[in-house]
């Protein structure tokens, strides 16, 4: 994320339409019927600008969500996600892998440098051990939790551990203002859908100004309540079936009752045996379902 943030910000600062502030902060929001004014903090000096949309894409916790009024709901999932990187003896192909256990899922992400991230769920009380043993001991648990499928874990780095928890915005669009990303929806990182649902977010607001653009000629007031409500028009379902996904995912596999097991086993098998179920579960987890932005086809705006 880091380096992609890096290459984003740099493409945007050659942009000669893009003023790029930051650091900085908003302070305050105040929408109006033609433009929205919005007070910045910049190195301790706030200052107002007028824009037509305000896009709040500033996390699951964000506060311009809140300025532009628009609530969420929470639910903590008692759990945190210990995370870190290490080196793993076999290359990881630029592939992702995720166990299930019954101390709970445990993912690995190819990064730079033949590294791989890892993030591991468990229970408060779990979690609180483990972040609390050296590295050598880390290790070992989280080699005997994954398994051997990239050979022997080494070089382990800084290890963090945060909370879970499902934040669901209540609304998509306010006066003069959208709500994309976590900010909308803060999802477990059991199924690692927040980003890919993210991205279909922007493309999709990109798409709603892009059109409503051909009807109305270049002079197009992207604030429109007519592209905001075909945009939450067009995510809410999207939205809404990922959220009921990996909500739904997290209790199945939290659940230790011996016939949930049972079941969740069967199923299992049947995802690895039945023909063509893995590659529907992808295709969908991929967002290549359903009604695709442009930008998700390759497609230019115009």
């Amino acid at each position: 994320n880091r380096v992609l943030g890096g290459v984003l910000q740099a493409s945007l600062e050659l942009q000669p339409t893009v003023d790029w502030i930051c650091p900085a902060s908003i302070a305050g929001v105040s929408a109006r019927e033609d433009a929205t004014e919005v007070s910045i903090l910049e190195n301790e000096q706030e200052r107002s600008i007028n824009c037509r949309l305000l896009v709040a894409a500033d996390g699951a916790n964000s506060s311009v969500r809140e300025l532009i009024g628009i609530s969420a709901k929470r639910a903590d999932y008692d759990q945190l996600a210990i995370i870190g990187n290490l080196l793993p003896e076999k290359s990881h192909d630029n592939r992702a892998f995720e166990r299930f256990t019954d101390d709970g899922p445990v993912a690995m992400l190819p990064a730079a440098d033949d590294r791989v991230s890892f993030i591991w769920m468990q229970s408060p009380a779990k979690a609180k051990v483990l972040t609390q043993l050296d590295d050598v001991e880390f290790t070992e648990r989280l080699q005997e939790a994954f398994g051997r499928r990239l050979g022997i874990f080494s070089k382990i780095g800084k290890r963090a551990a945060y909370p879970l928890a499902l934040t669901k915005a209540n609304s998509l669009i306010g006066q003069r203002s959208v709500v994309v990303g976590n900010a909308a929806h803060g999802l477990h990182p059991v199924a690692a859908q927040g980003f890919n649902l993210g991205l279909r977010d922007v493309a999709a607001l990109c798409d709603c100004i892009a059109d409503h653009r051909q009807t109305v000629g270049d002079d197009v007031d992207c604030g429109d309540p007519i592209i905001l409500e075909n945009y939450a028009e067009w995510r809410a379902p999207d939205q809404q079936k990922l959220v009921r996904f990996t909500d739904g995912l997290v209790h199945l596999f939290a659940d230790v009752r011996p016939p949930v097991r049972a079941i969740r086993n069967l199923a299992m098998l049947g995802f690895d045996l039945i023909p063509g179920v893995r590659r529907m579960f992808a295709k969908h987890t991929m967002g290549l379902a359903g009604r695709l932005p442009r930008l998700s086809r390759g497609v230019p705006l115009e």
